[in-house]
C-alpha cells in the first residue's frame, strides 16, 4: 500500500503549481515545459500496469493543467474512450468553447468520476459556503458537467474575483479527483492543504 500510496502522490505532483489553473487557458507562472512534464511522468507510466490506463487522456490532464492547451487537444484527439472523451471536455471548457466542452460531455456519458467528484466537493462547499453551488453542480448524488460549464461561464461573466478564485480552487478539485479516479486510486485523500 505504501508503494502505491508513492506513486499516487506522485502523479499528483504533476498537478502541483503555485496558482491553481485559470478558468481559461492563458499563461502563468509556475507551470512546466512540455519535456519536463514528459520526464516525469515516463517512469510512473511504467510503474502502471499494462492497459490500466488511457495514457492519452492521463496525459492530457497533466498537459492541460499546465496549460498545454493544443499538446492535450492532440493527445484526446486520438483517444476514443470515455477518459479520452472526459478529458477533451475539460480541454474545450478551458479554450473556452462551452458548445463543444458539452459535446464532450454528452458523449462522455455518466463517467465513474461524476458519482467520485460529488462525494469530493460536498465537503469544499460546506467549508467555503458556496452550498448554492453545490445544490446546482450535483444532482442525485451525481456531478453536473454541464452545469459547470454554466458555472464558469457566469463566474467569468461576473469578473468577481473571489467568485473566480473559487471556481479555480473547485477546478483543481476535479483535475485531482479524475487524475485519481483514472489510476484507480478514487479513495486516495488528497491533503486539505492542496486546495
Amino acid at each position: 500500500m505504501k508503494d502505491q500510496s508513492m506513486g499516487v502522490e506522485a502523479w499528483l505532483s504533476l498537478l502541483a503549481t503555485p496558482e491553481p489553473a485559470e478558468l481559461i487557458v492563458r499563461p502563468r507562472t509556475g507551470t512546466e515545459s512540455l519535456a519536463a512534464l514528459e520526464a516525469r511522468w515516463i517512469p510512473l507510466q511504467q510503474a502502471l500496469p499494462a492497459s490500466a490506463v488511457d495514457y492519452r487522456a492521463l496525459q492530457a490532464l497533466i498537459l492541460l493543467w499546465h496549460d498545454h492547451w493544443e499538446a492535450a487537444h492532440e493527445r484526446v484527439q486520438e483517444s476514443q474512450t470515455p477518459d479520452g472523451w472526459l478529458v477533451h471536455a475539460f480541454v474545450h471548457r478551458r479554450e473556452p468553447d462551452p458548445w463543444n466542452a458539452k459535446y464532450w460531455w454528452r458523449r462522455t456519458g455518466s463517467h465513474r468520476a461524476l458519482r467520485t467528484l460529488s462525494q469530493r466537493t460536498r465537503p469544499w462547499f460546506r467549508q467555503s459556503g458556496l452550498e448554492s453551488w453545490s445544490e446546482r453542480l450535483i444532482r442525485e448524488g451525481v456531478w453536473n458537467p454541464f452545469e459547470f460549464v454554466d458555472l464558469i461561464g457566469a463566474v467569468l461573466a461576473a469578473g468577481d474575483p473571489a467568485l473566480i478564485r473559487h471556481a479555480r480552487a473547485l477546478q483543481q478539485i476535479e483535475f485531482e479527483t479524475v487524475l485519481l479516479v483514472f489510476l484507480g486510486a478514487d479513495g486516495f485523500r488528497i491533503s486539505a492543504d492542496s486546495v
